[in-house]
Order: structure tokens, then C-alpha cells, then sequence
């Protein structure tokens, strides 16, 4: 045993010239990949801070299918329940659905001040709270979206595109006054539920609505209530829920394509707001991308280097691997001196390149500045780790080529 730890120590400090070239070749690369990595973090924290993390992924608009019929008439198209709901929402990298229910009964609406009334059909559609909570300016109308009661007024939000079209349109023609989105905060009015100038239903109810604020979140042609109200309604009429559309958020612009794919396959509609989240991932695959084509491309260099200097470290020592075969050393016993010694050198090499990256990373991180971007050249645990263990595992596996060729060709006992 001590003659093989002689042996060892000896394999150890021979040809050291050929080590020291095998360590700085395994400490520049070592360290050249780390900067890479470590720049390659920085960059995915800085578009995440301020791309992926500061604008929402694209929100996935998703409704029924036209169905297709004859005529003008057409055939029921597949509903939108709470079961496709329900299986949309278990969708791999879906955050939340906020449903739109359809109100399916009629309504109308009664406005009057002084001496101008006016009375109106209308649609009306049920929300979560989440969907339009930052148009609900006071912690009073956030509770009663919340919790409203059928008991207590019903609070309304008023679509801004059924605003500009009866300004537009409506207003003129008919010779009424122009509304104003903000003076219509506070406003009350008059609320017919199950009828209509076309129909009335048996029990329909007169119940008063406070406009809460106007949105922009979604775009019909009616007044928006809480979606715990527009259920109550439903049930009150004997009406099955069915949702108009559902507005699918994500949890991150990476799953955009492949929600949309697996909500089609299950017969609906989905579309999206833009191409923002396809852009935001196109750039981090960009970055990614060139990032471990350098770092591929620094390891390769330093594989064939170090392959170099391996076949010549273990042909320079030809003579004396031959005289321990003579002596009784195996092959195996030779390969195994050889690989420790290089997996030795690359792991010392990987130990002072995270000492000098750490030693000069407060220098690297001032003297790496971009508008709104700041680099810093931290190393992690796991980077760390990462490093020693190719450090390590490069030396050893370029002098394995030599060692094969030399045992099949060159070293023998005669």
C-alpha cells in the first residue's frame, strides 16, 4: 500500500511543465465559463425584472366556437361551463380564469334626473373581482363586489366602449346628452330583472344599481355586475350558467403557445392580446442561447488543449510506465495514477478560479455597467459546485484517449 501511494505521489509531481499547462488551460476555461454563466444570470434577472416579471403574460381570450348553421341561424355552438372551466384552469402554467357569465335572462335599465328619462335593454355579464378589481377605486364598492347581497344595489361597472358608442351615436341621433365617464361614478338607476321591451319573465324584480366606475377589462355592449350576483340571477330563473368567454392568465410568457394549442383541442376559441410574450421568450432564448454556444465552445478548446498536453505528458513518461509494467504494476493501477493526477490538477485549477473570480468580482461589477442593468458577480453554491465538477472531470476525460492508445500499441513487458 505505501509503495502505491510513493507511486502515486511520484506520477503526481512528474512532467511539471505539462501539469502547469493542463491547469492554467482548465483555470482560464473554468473561469471563462463561469463569467459566462454568471453574465447569462444576470441577463435573465434583468429581462424577467423588467420585461417578464413588470408586464403580464399575454392574457388568453377564450369563447365558444361560431356554431355553424343555416341562413342567419345558426347551431349551438359547445359551452363554456363550469367543468371546461374547471379543466382549463388545471392547464399546466395557467395562473387563474376569471370567467364572463352571461346573464340569461332579459333587463332593462331605467335612468332618469330632473325631467330626462330614458329606459334601456340591456345585457348584463358577471365578473370575478379579480378581473376588474383595479377599477373599483374605494374599499366600500371592493366589499360589496365582494359580498353582495340580493337584498342590497347592485354594483355596476359600465364598459368605456358602450360609452363612446352611444356618445358617438346614440346621443346624437336621439337627441341625448353626452355622458361623462368620470361623472358617472356614484350614479343610481333603476334595474329590471327578468324583463325586457321583448319579453318579461314570471317573477321578474325591480332592483336598484349604482354605477362603481367604467372599465376597460371587458368589451360588450352592456353593464358588468359581480359574477356572484349574475349566478343568484340565473338560479332565481331557473337558468343554467353559461359563460360568454374567460380571460385565461398565465404564469409565465414561456406557456403562451401552449395553452392556447390545448385549449383549441378542446373545441374552443383562444386568442391572445399580442406577440409580447413570443418576444420576451424569442430574447431570453436569444441570450440563452449565445451563452452556452461560448461556453460549448470554450470547453471544446479546452478539451482539445488539454487532450494535446495529456497524449504528450503520458508519451514523454513512456519509458518509466513501462518499467512499472515490468515491475508488476497493472494497467489498471497506471490508468488509474494518470486520471487522479489530472482530475487533481483540474480540481485545484477550479478551486483558484472561483478564488479569483471572488476575489475580483467587486472590481468586475463596477467596471460592468449598462443603462438600468447591473452586473453582479456572485457565485453560487451550486455554480460552484458545478465548476469543480468539470474542472475536474475535463483533464481526466482528455487523458483517456492517450491511456487507451498507449495500453492497445505501446506498452508491453517485453
Amino acid at each position: 500500500m505505501a509503495g502505491r501511494i510513493l507511486l502515486l505521489i511520484r506520477e503526481l509531481t512528474g512532467s511539471a511543465f505539462i501539469t502547469l499547462i493542463v491547469f492554467g488551460v482548465t483555470a482560464l476555461s473554468a473561469s471563462a465559463a463561469l463569467s459566462f454563466d454568471i453574465i447569462g444570470d444576470n441577463f435573465n434577472s434583468y429581462i424577467n425584472k423588467n420585461f417578464a416579471s413588470s408586464i403580464p403574460p399575454d392574457t388568453i381570450r377564450v369563447s365558444p366556437k361560431p356554431g355553424k348553421g343555416l341562413f342567419i341561424f345558426s347551431s349551438k355552438a359547445k359551452k363554456l361551463d363550469n367543468s371546461a372551466v374547471k379543466k382549463i384552469s388545471g392547464i399546466k402554467g395557467v395562473k387563474g380564469v376569471d370567467p364572463v357569465l352571461s346573464v340569461n335572462v332579459p333587463c332593462q335599465g331605467r335612468i332618469s334626473f330632473f325631467t330626462f328619462a330614458y329606459s334601456t335593454d340591456l345585457v348584463c355579464a358577471g365578473v370575478p373581482y379579480s378581473m376588474i378589481k383595479k377599477d373599483l377605486k374605494t374599499s366600500g364598492m371592493r366589499k360589496l363586489w365582494l359580498n353582495h347581497e340580493p337584498s342590497q344595489e347592485i354594483p355596476v361597472l359600465v364598459p368605456l366602449p358602450l360609452i363612446e358608442s352611444y356618445n358617438s351615436g346614440l346621443a346624437g341621433a336621439n337627441g341625448l346628452p353626452a355622458l361623462s365617464p368620470e361623472a358617472l361614478k356614484g350614479f343610481t338607476m333603476n334595474l329590471l330583472v327578468g324583463h325586457s321591451s321583448v319579453t318579461s319573465l314570471d317573477g321578474y324584480f325591480s332592483t336598484s344599481g349604482r354605477v362603481s366606475g367604467t372599465t376597460s377589462a371587458l368589451s360588450i355592449m352592456g353593464l358588468i355586475i359581480p359574477l356572484r350576483t349574475a349566478k343568484y340571477i340565473n338560479r332565481r330563473f331557473g337558468k343554467e350558467d353559461s359563460y360568454m368567454s374567460a380571460n385565461i392568465r398565465l404564469k409565465d410568457h414561456g406557456y403562451t403557445r401552449r395553452v392556447k394549442k390545448k385549449i383549441e383541442k378542446m373545441g374552443f376559441t383562444a386568442s391572445t392580446g399580442g406577440n409580447l410574450s413570443g418576444e420576451i421568450v424569442k430574447l431570453k432564448r436569444t441570450v440563452n442561447g449565445f451563452i452556452y454556444s461560448m461556453t460549448i465552445l470554450v470547453s471544446l478548446l479546452a478539451l482539445i488543449c488539454t487532450a494535446l498536453c495529456c497524449v504528450t505528458a503520458v508519451w514523454g513518461r513512456l519509458e518509466y510506465y513501462r518499467i512499472l509494467r515490468m515491475l508488476g504494476a497493472s494497467k489498471r493501477f497506471i490508468g488509474f495514477t494518470i486520471i487522479f493526477r489530472f482530475a487533481l490538477t483540474g480540481f485545484i485549477a477550479g478551486i483558484c478560479s472561483l478564488a479569483l473570480l471572488e476575489a475580483l468580482s467587486p472590481m468586475l461589477s463596477e467596471s460592468l455597467k449598462l443603462p438600468g442593468m447591473k452586473f453582479a458577480f456572485t457565485v453560487s453554491t451550486a455554480a460552484g459546485w458545478k465548476i469543480l465538477a468539470a474542472s475536474s472531470l475535463l483533464p481526466a476525460l482528455s487523458c483517456i484517449p492517450a491511456i487507451v492508445r498507449m495500453f492497445t500499441a505501446k506498452l508491453n513487458t517485453n
